[in-house]
């Protein structure tokens, strides 16, 4: 039997009510502050493709075999890239305040790199292994704004969960603020920031390692827990507007992480 949940229920009531209280051009609310001025239309539905990579710092490594609980867990690198495809809504309640709320996949690889360890000291036969998942990304996230005629600074803030699948027990769960300053104008901007993330990823299971070599994989008894290991990144992107309706935007982010968001959205 089809269940529909209370939050389904409210997020179609948002969407079919907010449009009725909107004139093209102004926020739902505030409407006299932005009274002759240049406002993008309320209302957006868009597509979202997100790639990310980098390096993460282990809390909690406990694996089923003699003398890795000795490990020196900070000479093992981790390596994550994730894929998302995202569809997103967002809504200018205020001249100053955009909400929204996301909706997505998620296609992730974790990789740990045990090379810079003595392997043969250790009696350890592999050097790597690689935890891959997938998932449903959600999320809902704000939007503070203000500017002048041709400058202007947002800072941006989301939380999202990923309902993790594939062969073992995982978890995803962030936390991202993003400052950008830049120019804008009628037909679009340039912006230059940082984006900082606070990322929980847990993985618990068993995984087969080559422990004889020649033989079959042995079934080994883990659990990961794992964090970012750099909190902020810089970032530079654009957006353009082919006409009021159809906006398009890119970002990339460089330095210990990277990272690609491009963006089409529909505006109403």
């Amino acid at each position: 039997m089809l269940r529909i949940r209370p939050i389904a229920v409210a997020v179609v009531a948002l969407v079919v009510a907010l449009p009725s209280l909107a004139a093209a051009g102004e926020p739902v609310w505030g409407k006299d502050l932005v009274a002759g001025k240049t406002f993008p239309l309320p209302f957006g539905i868009g597509l979202t493709s997100y790639s990310q990579d980098q390096d993460y710092a282990i809390d909690k490594l406990v694996v089923g075999l003699p003398g890795f609980g000795a490990l020196p867990s900070g000479l093992i690198r981790v390596d994550n890239e994730i894929d998302e495809v995202n569809a997103r809504f967002d809504a200018w309640l205020l001249p100053y305040l955009n909400v929204f709320g996301i909706l997505g996949t998620l296609d992730g690889e974790t990789r740990v790199d045990f090379t810079a360890l003595p392997l043969a000291s250790l009696g350890i036969p592999f050097e790597r292994v690689t935890i891959d998942y997938e998932g449903e990304v959600y999320g809902a996230g704000v939007v503070l704004a203000g500017g002048t005629e041709r400058l202007f600074a947002a800072l941006t803030a989301i939380a999202t969960e990923t309902n993790l699948s594939g062969d073992f027990d995982s978890s995803a769960k962030a936390v991202v603020v993003t400052p950008r300053f830049g120019f804008h104008c009628p037909r679009g901007a340039l912006f230059a920031g940082a984006m900082y993330q606070g990322v929980e990823e847990s993985h618990r299971g068993t995984i087969g390692l080559p422990l004889i070599p020649g033989a079959p994989l042995v079934q080994v008894p883990f659990e990961v827990e794992l964090s970012q290991q750099d909190d902020w990144n810089w970032l530079v992107g654009g957006s353009y507007s082919f006409t009021p309706h159809w906006v398009f935007s890119a970002e990339g982010g460089f330095g210990d992480r990277e990272h690609v968001d491009v963006a089409l959205t529909y505006r109403f």
